[in-house]
């Protein structure tokens, strides 16, 4: 009940206050990204969901009580008190954005909470009402925190030390982990677990198999591990490596998720499995995302890791709009020189980016496709990613539409035939209903691509979006947008259409 009330307060805020917020460089820090009004995960008990309690306003009383009794109090002891507050003005400009400010207080916390002591002794030693005002907020603040404290310690999915004593391998809510990385885990003996990101959890991995062997250093080849394991949060953010599909080229698979989906775990050696036997292989390439009044920029940070030795390959990289399907690419560039890729892109109004793998300098090769937003948030391969439509032409319209296609939807009570008009990419359709009830309207073909086709009802003003059931696109099935409960699924047409 708590999600679904931060989900609808972000949602209700999102277009109305933040609808103009920049995420990314330079704006916000590539360790955070703004979530909403709420941070969605904000009912469970961690620090930063507990952040310092009362404490904030705590100080807030005492520098008004400070200012009624400032003869009494001399510089360093206000330069002491203030190392709090002015701690947390450094720190959050320095991370731009952070919802979790909170939590680097122990930094400055030997400091600050010793010129808070001498505050409160003051307070202790004046008579008067608001001195007795401040001692019983004091309690108040104290007692409230060693509860919030003690909460952080046992009830934290994040952290709580109790997780440690339990014997069985239970998960909690936060740490849900995929059933491929569990067994890879628990068959490998000498694992490797590469250093991708900042406060990586070994733990989370470690506990699934606590008898093996665990390195961490890059001398790999002295280790010689069964399991090199490359874990990368699942949350696309240009801070960190993007991981990019190159079927036989890329070095890693995909094994699979930990932390409920936060986290991705890419995997290479003798004891790695992908999630899926036909998924590609990836290699990662850190980028940069920039904007400016003439466009924006992408370009690659530094050198692509975990290509595969001696294999070779070609990259494009196109911005595009996922509403109209606007584009915008750059030159085929080698997979070996992707270290120095730059590219200037002229459209500020693309919203994603597509990345091809070629064995070709062109289209013609194509061995993998992989889509990102721009704006940091979204989890790339595990939420769905909307897709570049393949530019096609009248006779591919042709060849996959012609002479008619025949189907049903709402649940096999509306029978339909399309045929295609010779020449366009238009649809006459007819439904008969189960009724005898008879309806027409025409169809447009507005996007065809390697999972599925779109399709536009002129008569509803709404897509009929459907995927690919086979390899030779003789069939699909899929969804309308007037309707979330309507399917339908289509095909080729058999029987022979009369002739009109």
């Amino acid at each position: 009940m708590a999600a679904k009330a931060y989900a609808t307060a972000n949602s209700a805020t999102a277009d109305v206050l933040f609808k103009n917020i920049k995420q990314g460089a330079p704006y916000t820090n590539p360790y955070y990204s703004f979530r909403g009004l709420v941070p969605p995960d904000a009912m469970q008990y961690y620090e930063q969901t507990l952040w310092l309690g009362l404490f904030p306003w705590l100080l807030i009383l005492s520098l008004i009580w400070l200012a009624f009794h400032r003869q009494n109090i001399p510089v360093w002891q206000w330069a002491l008190f203030f190392v709090l507050p002015g701690w947390h003005v450094v720190i959050s400009t320095a991370l731009l954005y952070s919802e979790t400010v909170g939590a680097y207080y122990a930094y400055a916390a030997p400091l600050g909470f010793a010129g808070f002591a001498f505050v409160v002794d003051k307070i202790r030693q004046e008579p008067g009402w608001s001195s007795r005002s401040m001692r019983l907020a004091l309690t108040v603040v104290m007692g409230s925190n060693l509860w919030l404290a003690a909460s952080a310690l046992t009830l934290s999915p994040q952290r709580n030390v109790t997780q440690a004593f339990i014997a069985s391998d239970r998960e909690t809510a936060t740490s849900q982990t995929s059933p491929n990385v569990r067994s890879m885990m628990q068959q490998a003996r000498r694992i490797q677990i590469e250093y991708s990101h900042w406060e990586l959890l070994y733990w989370n991995l470690m506990r699934l198999n606590p008898a093996a062997e665990y390195f961490t250093s890059p001398a790999k080849q002295a280790t010689k591990p069964d399991l090199t394991i490359y874990p990368l949060g699942s949350r696309f953010n240009w801070g960190t490596p993007t991981p990019i599909r190159a079927r036989g080229i890329g070095a890693y698979r995909f094994g699979g998720t930990i932390t409920s989906g936060e986290e991705l775990i890419f995997c290479q050696g003798p004891a790695c499995r992908p999630e899926h036997p036909d998924w590609d292989e990836f290699f990662f390439l850190p980028m940069l995302y920039s904007a400016s009044a003439t466009g924006v920029e992408l370009a690659a940070a530094g050198p692509p890791l975990g290509l595969n030795p001696g294999q070779s390959g070609f990259a494009r990289f196109t911005l595009f709009r996922a509403g109209t399907q606007e584009k915008e690419a750059s030159p085929w560039i080698p997979v070996s020189n992707l270290a120095t890729f730059r590219n200037k892109f002229t459209n500020k109004s693309l919203d994603h980016l597509q990345v091809e793998v070629s064995c070709a300098s062109d289209n013609t090769c194509i061995l993998s496709k992989s889509v990102f937003p721009l704006q940091p948030g979204p989890r790339p391969l595990i939420d769905p990613m909307p897709e570049l439509a393949e530019a096609f032409n009248l006779e591919q319209i042709s060849s996959l539409f012609s002479p008619a296609w025949e189907g049903s939807e709402g649940g096999g009570y509306w029978k339909f035939i399309w045929r295609l008009v010779p020449g366009t990419n238009r649809l006459e359709a007819e439904w008969t209903g189960g009724g005898g009830e008879k309806a027409k309207d025409l169809l447009t073909v507005i996007s065809v691509s390697d999972k599925g086709v779109v399709l536009r009802r002129e008569g509803t003003n709404g897509n009929y979006t459907g995927t690919w059931l086979t390899q030779s696109r003789g069939a699909v099935r899929g969804g309308t947008s007037w309707d979330p409960n309507n399917t339908w699924n289509a095909g080729r047409q058999k029987s022979t259409v009369p002739a009109r």
